[in-house]
């Protein structure tokens, strides 16, 4: 169980504002060392370790012996921070990565394997607290200036070859996609998909999820020029559409953070494995473990109000 949480009658976990001074105090004691934009968290601390499998719904390590969720733990929900919060949207615009479908760990250690290969020792854990970010804000988390000046370009080019011919066949889709996105579209919202990911690796995740045709607009690295916590790839997404008529799904801190410079509201997911405090902090207006627990909860969520007129 997450640091200091409790779960109601109806398996519903509820973290209380002491519980979450203890995560962050745990945080701001050395485990992220940079603020939210620059993440690091050191996972020899056992009990943001613990705090880490318990947000990821005790999922094993895919592709090693995953285990699949357990009905409670789809269903169950964090309190949102603002339970009468009700948002009129047109669209619902989702994160991919950690959001949709599991590959936070999977894109750590192709990083890893990266840096490692042009001479770099970086520990998974401590890219795994970046992903989130593109290539182009998360290599100057760990490199000089001169270094990604110099190499940058040729490591983007070799780590999305490994990616793409080693990992992401390990990938899966998180439960629940393609029935959310049924709902969504059902009460006459648009689904989008906003991506730090290149075109080619979304549309096998589309496949994977099983919703190539229940996706309006999707933008990814190509449409915007910084990735998260910059706002460009939400802005391109918007295509318009009055912020305040569109709502981010994602499950990072970079997501949330990159929403509201766009001025976008976020309901943040566990599925990422970033802890709830961390998610609160960055701004998420309510969380939830996954894509299913959100659409089981959906007549509770800030999704349930009807579609902006």
């Amino acid at each position: 169980m997450a640091l200091g949480a409790e779960h109601d009658e109806r398996g519903a976990l509820r973290v209380d504002g002491h519980n979450q001074t203890t995560v962050k105090g745990l945080y701001a004691a050395g485990d992220i060392v940079r603020g939210l934009d620059q993440i690091v968290v050191a996972m020899a601390h056992g009990a943001v370790a613990a705090t880490h499998i318990h947000n990821r719904c005790e999922i094993a390590d895919r592709g090693r012996g995953r285990q699949p969720l357990t009905e409670p733990a789809r269903r169950s929900k964090v309190a949102p921070a603002h339970p009468s919060e009700a948002v009129p949207v047109q669209a619902v615009i989702f994160d991919v990565d950690g959001t949709l479908v599991d590959t936070v760990d999977l894109h750590a250690e192709s990083w890893a394997a990266t840096f490692r290969h042009f001479g770099h020792e970086v520990a998974v854990a401590d890219i795994r607290a970046q992903i989130g970010k593109g290539g182009d804000q998360l290599m100057p988390v760990f490199l000089a200036e001169d270094v990604v000046q110099r190499d940058g370009e040729a490591m983007e080019a070799f780590r999305k070859d490994l990616y793409m011919r080693e990992m992401i066949g390990q990938a899966r889709a998180f439960p629940g996609v393609a029935e959310l996105f049924r709902r969504i579209r059902a009460d006459g919202r648009r689904v989008v998909l906003a991506s730090s990911g290149k075109p080619d690796k979304l549309a096998h995740y589309k496949t994977l999820a099983g919703i190539e045709d229940l996706v309006d607009a999707e933008t990814t690295s190509a449409d915007a020029e910084k990735s998260k916590p910059h706002p460009d790839i939400f802005l391109a997404a918007l295509d318009g559409l009055p912020s305040g008529e569109a709502i981010v799904v994602g499950d990072s801190p970079y997501d949330a953070e990159a929403a509201a410079k766009a001025g976008l509201r976020s309901i943040g997911l566990l599925s990422g494995g970033f802890p709830e405090a961390v998610l609160r902090e960055a701004g998420c207006i309510a969380l939830y473990r996954d894509p299913a627990a959100l659409l089981a909860e959906y007549d509770q969520s800030p999704l349930r109000a009807a579609p902006a007129a």
